[in-house]
């Protein structure tokens, strides 16, 4: 078992493939929750890979009708709620308890966009800021290289010192 200073190594586009297949699910959400989670626990990049899975469950929700969104729980008035989820994400990545962090997602972390694209919540509010914020991100960067990868400048990333407190969102 990984220590959790280790990084998971990271995967090759055949793998990232698998798993793209394996979260297939006939629940949208569902669907969308699976993706988010099984991404962001890979770590293919160097860095952004919750963003990164975040994204990528968007890009699931926001082509249904209605079109929805995905953020993760916050609420600026109780931090406990973060607290929740990064626990409950770090249990994901460490056991492979998903239903946790499944649970929270779908429970709380999905809005339907109001009419004109609006977001009918705060949370989806954030959700579609994260959205337009990845999307000049990336836009801006020549290229995102992935963690390890063949051919890329970067080396496997070492961890950092903060590494061993629980994953932030």
């Amino acid at each position: 078992m990984r220590s959790r200073n280790e990084h998971p190594p990271a995967p090759d586009d055949a793998q990232l493939q698998v798993l793209v297949d394996g979260a297939q699910r006939e629940n949208p959400i569902d669907h969308a929750t699976t993706l988010f989670i099984e991404f962001a626990k890979a770590q293919p990049f160097e860095d952004g890979n919750k963003r990164t899975a975040l994204f990528v469950a968007n890009s699931v929700l926001i082509r249904q009708d209605p079109p929805r969104t995905m953020a993760v729980s916050v609420d600026e008035r109780d931090p406990t709620v973060a607290d929740a989820f990064s626990h409950r994400l770090a249990r994901a990545y460490v056991f492979d308890e998903h239903e946790g962090v499944a649970e929270m997602l779908r429970d709380q972390g999905v809005a339907v966009l109001a009419a004109g694209g609006a977001a009918a919540s705060p949370g989806a509010r954030f959700g579609l800021d994260v959205l337009e914020r990845v999307d000049q991100a990336v836009r801006s960067r020549p290229a995102l290289s992935r963690r390890g990868a063949p051919g890329s400048d970067a080396p496997a990333q070492e961890p950092s010192p903060n590494h061993e407190q629980e994953p932030e969102l």
